[in-house]
Formats: structure tokens, sequence, C-alpha cells
């Protein structure tokens, strides 16, 4: 297998990459927490109402607003981007073999193998590849948008053959 071409990623490109630091990360908890101080806060809101306490009324407040701050904070957060320097938006030239990636543009290439590889993410317009060194944060991409879907299903059959862990984003 051997599938070559040139393509200039535009600045939307990384608009659906997860953050690195929250890659493991699940907003579930988060929502959970948010979920349970609001309702506290609520409940805490209608016994102050029953018994006539302000101050209990008040701490009840502070309850649901801090639940409704969780929650957007969490929100928030998972609609993260990546900002990118112009330099990863040059013209650049892919070449996916049975080995592995390479990535070239007019300054400089790399190559990598395909056990380098821990884990690959389907995402609408790219193909993002995690290395399986956890210290090294860095990811390699193959945009989607230049593929046939004979190239398509050849990067899925290699990436499967290789034993790479494959995740969709449907």
């Amino acid at each position: 297998m051997r599938i070559e071409f040139t393509y200039t990623r535009g600045p939307d490109h990384f608009s659906g990459y997860p953050l690195l630091a929250e890659r493991n990360a699940s907003s579930i908890p988060s929502y959970l927490i948010a979920s349970v101080v609001g309702l506290a806060g609520a409940a805490i809101v209608v016994v102050a109402l029953v018994e006539d306490t302000v101050q209990a009324a008040a701490c009840g407040v502070c309850g649901l607003l801090l639940g409704a701050g969780i929650a957007v904070a969490t929100r928030q957060r998972g609609r993260g981007r990546f900002v990118m320097p112009a330099t990863a938006m040059t013209t650049r030239r892919w070449m996916i073999n049975d080995d592995g990636i390479e990535i070239a543009h007019a300054d400089s290439s790399v190559i990598m193998a395909w056990p380098a590889f821990r884990m690959m993410m389907a995402l609408p317009h790219a193909y993002v590849f995690v290395l399986k060194d956890r210290a090294d944060r860095r990811t390699v991409d193959i945009p989607r948008e230049p593929l046939t879907e004979a190239d398509d299903a050849a990067v899925r059959e290699v990436v499967a053959r290789h034993g790479i862990t494959f995740y969709s984003r449907a």
C-alpha cells in the first residue's frame, strides 16, 4: 500500500482536536458534581422557604449558582480549540505506506513507523495518531479530505493490521 498526496490545512483544520491535557478526561464526572451541587442547593432553598430562614435560602442559592457554574465551565472546557501557528498550515506532502507515515514540507520531514503509535482517532476531517510514549505529547495527523474512499479504507486496514487502537468521533 502506498498513498501520497500534497495538502494545505486550513485554519479550522485543528478545531475538532481534543485538547492534549483532556485527551483521556471525561466530562461526565464534572456534570455529575454540577448536578449534585445544584440539586443540593435547590433542596436547601425549598427547605429554607418552608422554614422561612433567609440565611439557609441564601446558602441554597449559592449552591444552585455553584452547580450552574461548574456545568458551564465543563461545557466550555469541552469546546476548547488548538491554537496552531501559521507554519502548521503550510503545504505538506503526506506519504503513507506499510512502514508508517512520512510528512514533509519545504524545511523538514518526519517519518513515524506504525509501532510508534498507541491509538488513532477518526475525526470527520482527519485521522489523529497518538504516540505510545506518554511523555511525548505530540500527535500526527492525516487529513481525510484528499483521501478517496479506497485510501480511507486502506488507512483503516493498515492501522488495524498494526494493532493500533481505533476510536471514532462520528
